[in-house]
């Protein structure tokens, strides 16, 4: 339920979301910077898998180091100039 809030606030205040690529820094498909335990509940009906992405345990000021120009993509996945 949350999610449908979420993209109606950002739609109406013209905010976007960062999305990290920090497999790109790290070399580990499986480092994050949050995790969705999937607990029993409203979405889900059974505990999910617990190994499937680790939290990062080593920052480097590098991940916050964005280009110039960032590449923007609408709710269609198309580029936004």
């Amino acid at each position: 339920m949350w999610t449908m809030w979420y993209i109606y606030y950002m739609y109406e205040n013209h905010l976007y979301s960062l999305h990290s690529n920090l497999r790109v820094y790290t070399g580990q498909k499986e480092s994050s910077l949050s995790v969705n335990r999937n607990e029993v509940g409203l979405h889900f009906r059974h505990k999910g898998r617990a190994d499937i992405s680790r939290l990062l345990n080593v920052w480097k000021d590098e991940y916050i180091l964005f280009p110039q120009e960032t590449v923007k993509l609408d709710w269609d996945g198309s580029h936004i100039k």
